[in-house]
């Protein structure tokens, strides 16, 4: 199912230029960086992917676009200075991942934060809803958010996306389509082939996704103790400490599959 952007609900700055609405950009760029929030018309159901290609940015502003879910009043989550300040939603942004618009609960995603940081013209950004999780999908890549969606609390889920500060313009894409060979869509694919590229190892799906997540969690929960700086570059160099980890834990995983 591919979406189109809600009419009704929307960002004061918000235009739509075409007939099916997959395309929407933000008035006057240049004189401001907000006002721009958008909704899937469809309700999101599970399993689908919300995503967007970016179309236009420009350097005049910090801050960048911000993508999620909002299972809130989307009348009250349009008037929001910023997605991510949305009650009843899970959005993504460059400082982390926020929950519900609280910004005392936004939680560190190092990874999302530095692609937010340097979207070009041409990327493919967006989110897969599955259960009570999100993945957060780059191009072909994807990152999960672990039990970050109240299931005990939803009404009709509907994607969000904020064309804020340097993104002004973006189009609505269908990402089966554009990568029909993610992992996301497979489920007989093995996880750990996002970070290493190893054939799937023998056993049972559900024996081999419970490793990925205990991996995942446990090399992203040792991050915040080595202390990188908060800038650009400490981001980049949190990144690859990451994926080299994820990288050494996986294939001692897989080995170990492997020799059982």
């Amino acid at each position: 199912m591919s979406f189109s952007f809600h009419t009704e609900h929307h960002g004061h700055n918000v235009r739509f230029t075409d007939y099916e609405r997959k395309i929407a950009y933000r008035e006057r760029p240049r004189q401001t960086y907000s006002g721009a929030i958008a909704f899937s018309a469809e309700p999101m159901q599970q399993n689908q992917a919300f995503v967007v290609e970016i179309t236009s940015s420009l350097a005049t502003w910090s801050g960048s676009l911000e993508i999620g879910i909002v299972y809130g009043d989307l009348e009250e989550a349009k008037r929001a200075p910023s997605a991510s300040l949305a009650k009843d939603s899970v959005v993504i942004s460059v400082d982390g991942v926020s929950t519900n618009g609280n910004v005392d609960r936004v939680q560190n995603f190092a990874q999302a934060s530095e692609i937010l940081r340097r979207l070009r013209v041409g990327d493919i950004v967006g989110v897969q809803l599955d259960g009570a999780s999100l993945k957060f999908l780059y191009n072909d890549e994807f990152y999960p958010i672990w039990d970050c969606v109240n299931v005990q609390n939803q009404h009709q889920i509907h994607g969000i996306v904020d064309l804020y500060g340097g993104i002004y313009g973006v189009e609505l894409v269908n990402y089966e389509e554009l990568f029909p060979n993610s992992a996301i869509f497979d489920e007989s694919r093995n996880p750990f082939e996002m970070f290493h590229g190893f054939q799937r190892p023998e056993g049972r799906r559900e024996e081999v996704v419970p490793v990925f997540i205990r991996v995942y969690q446990e090399v992203l929960a040792a991050l915040p103790s080595l202390l990188f700086h908060e800038s650009s570059e400490g981001m980049k160099i949190s990144d690859k400490v990451f994926r080299r980890r994820m990288k050494d834990k996986t294939s001692v995983s897989h080995r170990g599959s492997r020799n059982s």
